[in-house]
């Protein structure tokens, strides 16, 4: 009778959720029952509800078999509390199992169990799986029908077995690994001396709550016994009240830690979050090498040694030019309190390949695509270039030079010439026009030139020329009247820096600036107009690049709609041709009979109706035609635009992999710009910094000029223009 009794009532409760009967009406029903029990044996409830008109026999089996549904999930409930409070599997993961569960019984009758389900998806190993299940059969763990303890719902934990504690790798005091009453099951719980990192959360008078320092450990104090079913209602109240979600004991750990004897010396690990797991950033190891005409003084010195260049790396077809190690994402952690624990993301890096060059489907690889020199731009753009070589000058024997390669001049490039490619090296230059993506080495001077460079700029001397550089300027002996303009520093330990304007974002290193009778110099550090305009010319192109092909994808959209059109259209005709073709022939057929029995009336209808057929066949014939003449026409557009688009695909990633490395490098952080002068300063230069400005009334010496915050002259981090100012520092002192 009871177990009748708890049918009804399920039946009861599911048909006022689901609207098929109001609460008056279960209480009429019951209180029939109960009216009938007395005289008799009472009929069930869902007899009742039928005899009363008020459910019907449809509706009435629908809420039987969910019901029955709820009968047999009844186990799967605990299953699925402990596997998410043990973090075995997610919360997430657990109701789509559940969901995944309702959906197939409704369809098939049959029950699958969550934990199979579970195991289906991967989401759980069968070991884990049959070890819960044992866990659940033991005699001290509550039933499924039980009320769960009230607790906040955990998040979401790794889809992983639960964290080895750390006494079992031991980093702590060793403790009992299990603890019960003799005949319960095998629980695990882990016992530690009080740890030094830990502060109390909550004193109550028969234990304390304490965490550590990093939130990643809660702990339990035991200071008075606990009685079994108060303690852990207690505790979980408590638990809940201080945001303790994760990483929590199962309520059958919690009941036997309770048993323990009270210790102020011990403490029991009561839950435990994630750590998280850094990164590691992307790694290009190049495999030659990269820099072999960078020149710098020589040690002890002060002068550059322009005739050893190092040697020039040269390459062969297939040669592997660059590798790429993985960047490996970070894990963020999970504190005891389900807050994320954020780790410092790990930097990715792109392998950029130019002319001569060719990657591996995976983007981890470059190898040479031709033989020639490699080089690698300060963006990080690798390239293989071939080698001209002109004996002699410049000059009208040979014309202008646009090469896509390495160029070297024995001689002079000589006025009025131009001279673009990859790198060049000249014995000197003079008012020539030169264009280069990579480095300038210059044996002599640069006498009166426009130079641009992607790269380093290095000579002897620099007069009376405009210089843009993305790299470094090196210069021997000196730089006259002269406009420079770089994103590095320009270095020049030997000579002077006379009537001249330089602005050089990363700092100015001079043996001297300025002369007795010269005009003053000005020195502008800490900014970089040629990357900013480089910048706003790659975004100008990605945006024409990125217009230019929604303008290809707009022409494709009418053709991939018309040829649609037409392969229905050829679909129909096919079903023509074979209707009527069937037709044709069981008319040519009667035609035959017709023929033989001389039926010369019938023959004639037959023969009239066999001429409309072949009429229908021929016209569909022709219209299959044109339309298949069009949809090769249609194809061949389509196949056209999608090359086209490929193309433009591949341009526009190579757009934006410059623009991602131009913006880091330029945003990458360095040393602080300076101006540093070994000797003399003129009166009269002027000194400029990204907030403020100062000029030289009388001459110094031995100097260094930089940027800081008024009252701080060590910080490092720009602020408001109001709040910087140059300070002037003795380099004599300072040694």
């Amino acid at each position: 009778m009871g177990s009748a009794r708890e049918d009804d009532a399920v039946l009861a409760k599911l048909a006022v959720q689901h609207g098929f009967l109001t609460e008056q009406q279960v209480r009429d029903a019951l209180s029939f029952q109960r009216e009938r029990e007395e005289s008799g044996t009472p009929p069930p409830l869902r007899q009742v509800l039928l005899d009363r008109g008020w459910i019907s026999r449809r509706q009435l089996d629908a809420l039987q078999l969910a019901a029955d549904f709820l009968s047999l999930r009844k186990p799967d409930r605990l299953f699925g509390r402990l596997a998410v409070s043990r973090g075995l599997v997610t919360r997430e993961q657990a109701d789509a199992a559940s969901q995944m569960q309702a959906r197939i019984y409704k369809e098939t009758r049959v029950f699958r169990s969550l934990g199979d389900l579970l195991v289906e998806q991967g989401w759980l190993k069968a070991g884990v799986r049959d070890a819960l299940l044992a866990r659940m059969k033991s005699p001290e763990l509550p039933s499924a029908s039980s009320p769960a303890p009230p607790s906040k719902p955990a998040p979401a934990a790794p889809s992983a077995p639960a964290p080895t504690p750390p006494d079992a790798t031991g980093s702590g005091p060793p403790g009992p690994a299990s603890a019960q009453p003799k005949g319960r099951a095998q629980i695990r719980i882990e016992s530690e001396t009080l740890p030094d990192d830990t502060h109390i959360l909550l004193e109550e008078e028969s234990f304390d709550l304490l965490v550590s320092e990093d939130k990643l450990r809660a702990y339990l104090r035991i200071k008075a016994s606990l009685s079994e079913g108060h303690g852990v209602e207690l505790l979980t109240h408590a638990l809940e009240a201080q945001g303790i979600v994760y990483g929590l004991l199962d309520p059958l750990e919690l009941e036997a830690l309770l048993q323990q004897p009270p210790s102020r010396k011990q403490v029991w690990r009561i839950a435990r979050g994630t750590d998280p797991q850094p990164g590691k950033d992307a790694e290009i190891r190049y495999c030659f090498p990269t820099r072999p005409k960078t020149l710098a003084p020589l040690e002890g010195e002060g002068k550059v040694d322009f005739k050893d260049l190092g040697e020039i790396p040269r390459v062969k077809k297939g040669d592997l030019l660059a590798e790429k190690t993985p960047r490996v994402p970070e894990t963020p952690g999970t504190d005891v309190f389900g807050n994320e624990i954020a780790v410092p993301k790990s930097k990715e890096l792109t392998l950029l390949c130019g002319s001569g060059t060719e990657i591996s489907p995976d983007r981890r690889r470059v190898t040479a695509r031709v033989d020639g020199l490699p080089q690698l731009s300060l963006l990080g753009r690798l390239s293989v270039l071939p080698e001209l070589v002109i004996p002699g000058d410049v000059s009208f024997e040979t014309g202008n030079i646009e090469y896509e390669g390495k160029i070297t001049v024995h001689g002079v490039v000589q006025d009025g010439f131009r001279v673009k490619g990859s790198a060049l090296i000249a014995r000197e230059i003079g008012k020539a026009q030169i264009d280069v993506s990579g480095d300038v080495v210059v044996y002599g001077g640069i006498l009166g030139a426009k130079v641009r460079s992607q790269g380093n700029v290095n000579a002897v001397h620099i007069y009376d020329s405009q210089i843009e550089a993305m790299g470094n300027v090196v210069v021997d002996k000196g730089v006259v009247d002269s406009k420079i303009s770089i994103s590095g520093k320009l270095t020049c330990l030997r000579g002077a820096v006379v009537s001249s304007r330089i602005t050089a974002r990363r700092g100015i290193e001079a043996a001297q600036v300025g002369l007795e009778r010269s005009a003053p110099s000005v020195l502008v550090i800490g900014i970089d107009p040629l990357a900013e305009r480089e910048i706003d010319r790659l975004k100008e192109s990605l945006a024409r690049h990125e217009a230019e092909r929604a303008g290809h994808a707009s022409l494709v959209r009418p053709l991939r709609e018309r040829d649609a059109v037409i392969e229905a259209r050829i679909g129909e005709l096919a079903q023509v041709q074979d209707r009527t073709g069937l037709e044709l022939r069981q008319v040519q057929s009667e035609i035959r009979e017709l023929r033989e029995r001389k039926d010369t009336a019938q023959l004639a209808q037959a023969e009239e109706y066999l001429k409309e057929i072949e009429a229908v066949i021929g016209s569909a014939a022709r219209e299959l035609d044109a339309l298949f003449e069009e949809q090769d026409e249609i194809r061949g557009k389509l196949a056209r635009h999608k090359e086209q688009l490929r193309g433009m695909d591949q341009a526009i990633r190579d757009l934006r992999d410059e623009l991602t490395a131009l913006t880091e490098w330029n945003s990458a952080a360095g040393r602080p710009p300076s101006v540093q002068v070994q000797g003399l300063v003129c009166s009269g230069t002027t000194v400029k910094g990204v907030f403020s400005s100062m000029v030289f009334k009388t001459d110094a010496r031995f100097i260094q000029i930089r940027e800081g915050r008024v009252g701080d002259t060590t910080s490092e981090t720009p602020g408001k223009s109001s709040e910087m100012k140059l300070f002037v520092t003795s380099l004599a002192r300072s040694r």
